[in-house]
């Protein structure tokens, strides 16, 4: 692979766009003309064993064009915003020091924001808080109405389902001394000091992505992805709001 003079190496390419817009054949298409390393900007590809579900590039593919941000964790495994923020500034610094261009690949735009904007200093909460407020609230909809409670300003920002969130937002908010939405304020996050290309996929018609969507699923029914999901289910640590499931977008009211 060649390399790039360091000023160009402190630029970066972010290729975004919706689920089955082609963000992988265009991330291809780049590494053949130039001297990328891509870096997963993707909520979903990080968990293991989720590899037809999360839509993975190939292995063929992966050898051929370095990958990071990958199969990173286990599925039942917390992953904060802030921690992919950490994981991703390190990855981009380990690909400048090969003189390599950072090209920055995916759909989930609040780790784009959070990249790009930094994060304010919200404190971690522990585990012990979060396994007390499950214990105690049971489900994901009795944390929820809690939140609303607590906090409403940061209720009104999550959606009802997104179980890790919730239980973040609420677990900060009764363990630390503020609530979360008083952590979030713009003037106290940092930055990312770096000239960021962005290429953005999208259709006019969007009967088109519809479907490319409802092709992507067939293929993945062909290719194993009930027996995928079934397997993750059988682990028994995971159900349908685990944020590892709710990547799927194809487990509806607990039901395959």
């Amino acid at each position: 692979m060649q390399t790039m003079p360091s000023g160009v190496c402190d630029e970066l390419i972010c290729l975004l766009g919706p689920t089955a817009s082609g963000k992988s054949a265009v991330a291809v298409e780049i590494a053949q003309k130039l001297p990328v390393e891509i870096v997963s900007v993707d909520s979903a590809l990080i968990y293991k064993g989720m590899d037809i579900g999360t839509a993975k590039p190939d292995a063929q593919i992966r050898a051929r064009i370095p990958h990071h941000l990958i199969d990173i964790i286990e599925p039942d495994t917390y992953y904060s915003a802030a921690r992919f923020r950490e994981e991703a500034l390190a990855t981009i610094a380990q690909i400048r020091e090969r003189q390599h261009i950072p090209l920055l690949v995916g759909g989930t735009m609040f780790y784009f924001h959070t990249l790009q904007h930094g994060l304010s200093p919200i404190p971690e909460s522990s585990p012990e808080v979060r396994a007390e407020l499950i214990a105690q609230y049971k489900s994901t909809e009795n944390l929820y109405k809690k939140l609303q409670s607590v906090d409403p300003i940061s209720a009104s920002r999550i959606h009802p389902h997104d179980k890790q969130r919730v239980l973040r937002a609420l677990a900060v908010s009764l363990d630390g001394e503020q609530i979360m939405s008083d952590y979030q304020t713009p003037s106290s996050r940092t930055a990312l000091e770096s000239k960021m290309h962005y290429i953005a996929l999208d259709f006019d018609d969007r009967t088109q992505l519809h479907q490319r969507i409802e092709h992507r699923l067939n293929g993945m029914l062909e290719r194993g992805l009930l027996d995928e999901v079934a397997k993750l289910m059988l682990r028994g640590d995971l159900d349908a709001d685990s944020a590892a499931m709710r990547t799927l977008r194809i487990v509806k009211h607990g039901n395959i």
